[in-house]
C-alpha cells in the first residue's frame, strides 16, 4: 500500500508542477534558460546543458510556424546591446540559424522547454550531429510572446546576459517558432 501511495503522490506532484507551469505561461510569464559558453567538446570534457526538458501546455495551439522577422529582431536587439557596451556585433550565421530553428521546432512539436530534450539530446549532441566544428559556443532559449520580451528576459537573467556580452563570440544563429497565441520559442546559438 505505501508504494501505491508514493506513486500516486509523485504523479500528483508532477501533474501539479505541469499545471502551474501552464498557468504561468498563460499569464504571460517568460521562461528562459541559458547554457553558458563552453569550450568545444573533447573526450574528457562534459557539456553541462543547464536544465532538462520541462513539459508545456499551449493556449490555442496550432502547428509550429517559423517567424523569421522575430528571429531577425532578436539578432538586432542582441547586437544593439553589444554595441552599447562597446563590443563588436555578432555576424548572423546561416548554419547556426538552422541549428536554432531545428531546436525551436523540436521543442514546439515535442511540447517541452529545455536545452536537453526528453531523450537526453543536448546542444553538444546537436552540434556534433550537424557536423559543425565549433570551438566555443552557448545557447539561450526563451518561451515568450515576441522578440523584445524574449530579449528583455535574456538581459534580466545573469547567465543569458553573460552569453550576449561574451567577447569571445563572433557568430549568432537565431530562431523564433510560434505554437499558439503569444507563445513563441526563441533560440539563440552563439559561437566563436
Amino acid at each position: 500500500m505505501p508504494d501505491t501511495l508514493n506513486r500516486t503522490l509523485r504523479s500528483a506532484a508532477r501533474a501539479a508542477a505541469a499545471w502551474f507551469a501552464g498557468i504561468a505561461l498563460l499569464a504571460g510569464t517568460t521562461l528562459a534558460v541559458s547554457a553558458a559558453g563552453v569550450p568545444a567538446p573533447d573526450p574528457t570534457a562534459r557539456h553541462v546543458s543547464g536544465m532538462t526538458a520541462m513539459p508545456l501546455r499551449f493556449a490555442n495551439p496550432h502547428s509550429p510556424v517559423t517567424l523569421p522577422h522575430e528571429a531577425t529582431a532578436l539578432l538586432y536587439y542582441t547586437n544593439a546591446l553589444r554595441e552599447n557596451v562597446s563590443l563588436h556585433a555578432l555576424k548572423e550565421d546561416p548554419r547556426l540559424d538552422q541549428l536554432a530553428r531545428e531546436a525551436a521546432d523540436k521543442m514546439a512539436r515535442g511540447g517541452y522547454f529545455g536545452h536537453t530534450d526528453p531523450n537526453g539530446v543536448t546542444l553538444e549532441h546537436r552540434i556534433r550531429a550537424s557536423g559543425h566544428k565549433l570551438e566555443y559556443y552557448g545557447e539561450n532559449i526563451s518561451f515568450d510572446q515576441d522578440a523584445i520580451h524574449a530579449h528583455n528576459a535574456f538581459v534580466n537573467s545573469h547567465d543569458h546576459y553573460k552569453n550576449i556580452v561574451d567577447p569571445k563570440y563572433n557568430h549568432l544563429g537565431t530562431a523564433a517558432v510560434k505554437v499558439g497565441v503569444k507563445q513563441v520559442f526563441f533560440v539563440q546559438i552563439f559561437s566563436s
